[in-house]
């Protein structure tokens, strides 16, 4: 399973918070829309207590969105995000990690494989390579990924936990 809270921000943020509803918090940005590919199944809206590698946020379980396997969400972003934009994505695997890829986010509409994923405990930025700290993520911890990009350079950075993870990956390809 994977949980996943979304913030894209360019000129007006969308910001999305998964109580039950995938509508944008402010009322300005698109809903998300499910997508689910081969035998997926409709997610769901458990309640569970938010673990991080810093311990626990809070003492009460938190509504969170889970997705099965093959399933993920869909932002249509009619030119809402453009070359310079910071995304956060607070999530985490359930599964025990292997060297399979688990996709975090694409920016194709799921048309290429090119996106950011966690490879066994790696980050990586398919189809160009891991990145950052090796056997860094785990199973079942929440981790904050922030993705920073600047289209007048093609730089792209990645913070973990609020930590500088990859300082400067050139996406002169504009894969993300």
């Amino acid at each position: 399973l994977f949980f996943f809270f979304f913030t894209a921000t360019s000129q007006q943020p969308h910001t999305y918070y998964f109580q039950n509803s995938f509508s944008e918090g402010g009322g300005v940005g698109p809903s998300l829309v499910e997508v689910l590919s081969g035998s997926a199944t409709t997610g769901s809206y458990p309640s569970q207590i938010i673990t991080t590698s810093d311990g626990n946020c809070g003492e009460t379980s938190q509504t969170v969105f889970a997705f099965n396997e093959g399933g993920g969400l869909s932002y249509t972003n009619n030119s809402y995000i453009s070359g310079t934009y910071t995304i956060h994505i607070f999530f985490k695997f359930n599964s025990p990690m292997s060297t399979s890829y688990k996709r975090v986010i694409d920016f194709k509409n799921s048309t290429s494989d090119n996106g950011l994923y966690i490879r066994g405990n790696n980050l990586n930025f398919y189809p160009t390579g891991d990145q950052g700290t090796t056997n860094f993520f785990v199973a079942d911890k929440y981790y904050l990924i922030t993705l920073v990009r600047n289209a007048a350079t093609n730089i792209v950075k990645v913070y973990v936990n609020g930590t500088l993870f990859v300082s400067s990956y050139n996406d002169s390809n504009s894969y993300y």
